[in-house]
């Protein structure tokens, strides 16, 4: 929208001092002055710039999805009042406050929708609003690396299966109806397979009938 002014900026060291920049207009003798959401891609990077704003006095909540408790404790003093929420993608339906002033992205989505639909949460009263996105070559390289991963080739898929037939010491072709205890980590520490590779390959291989793994596992 054109009251929104987007910015992209390149992270020194971990991004904390680009942060505080971004945050210094909207604090104001220690209290924050506008509502302002800064999203993380995961739990743990959202607990810890939670509690690198509490260490320099910067009040704050925090949002990481898991429990509908949480969203509500949160979602009360966002509408009530100016305030910085550090979340995850789960801080988003019924966050339609028209006068969200800034969004940060301090990790790089890895979905260009959800960019698009976490940066409009602001300047939708059509005031002048920001959303501004951190990033480090780290984060870019791993972006590129997602298709490879996400959609392994044929002979990758293959391998895995035979990995994973050997793990349970059950045959191609055996095993129908039975179920089996599976460690995911145990299984990709052993066959040095990238823990992610495995999941998008046994995703696979549910897709094909070939197994069926409960939603949980996911």
């Amino acid at each position: 929208r054109p009251n929104i002014d987007y910015g992209v900026v390149e992270k020194e060291g971990d991004g904390t001092k680009q942060l505080m920049k971004i945050l210094r207009p909207y604090i104001k003798n220690g209290k924050v002055t506008d509502r302002v959401i800064i999203y993380c891609n995961h739990v743990d990077m959202t607990e810890a710039v939670h509690n690198f704003l509490k260490d320099r006095g910067i009040d704050s909540l925090v949002c990481t999805g898991k429990t509908k408790e949480q969203m509500k404790t949160v979602l009360k003093p966002f509408h009530q009042m100016p305030c910085i929420v550090v979340a995850t993608s789960a801080f988003g339906m019924g966050i339609d406050k028209p006068d969200v002033r800034v969004v940060v992205h301090y990790d790089v989505p890895d979905c260009l929708e959800n960019y698009y639909q976490e940066a409009g949460r602001c300047g939708r009263d059509g005031k002048r609003a920001y959303a501004v996105l951190l990033y480090n070559d780290k984060e870019i390289t791993t972006l590129l690396q997602q298709p490879t991963i996400k959609f392994p080739d044929e002979d990758t898929v293959k391998n895995v299966y035979i990995h994973l037939m050997n793990h349970l010491q059950v045959p191609s072709g055996i095993g129908g109806g039975q179920s089996f205890d599976f460690d995911l980590s145990t299984f990709s520490a052993s066959f040095k397979i990238d823990i992610l590779t495995a999941i998008y390959c046994i995703k696979i291989l549910e897709q094909e009938n070939v197994l069926s793994c409960p939603e949980t596992f996911f």
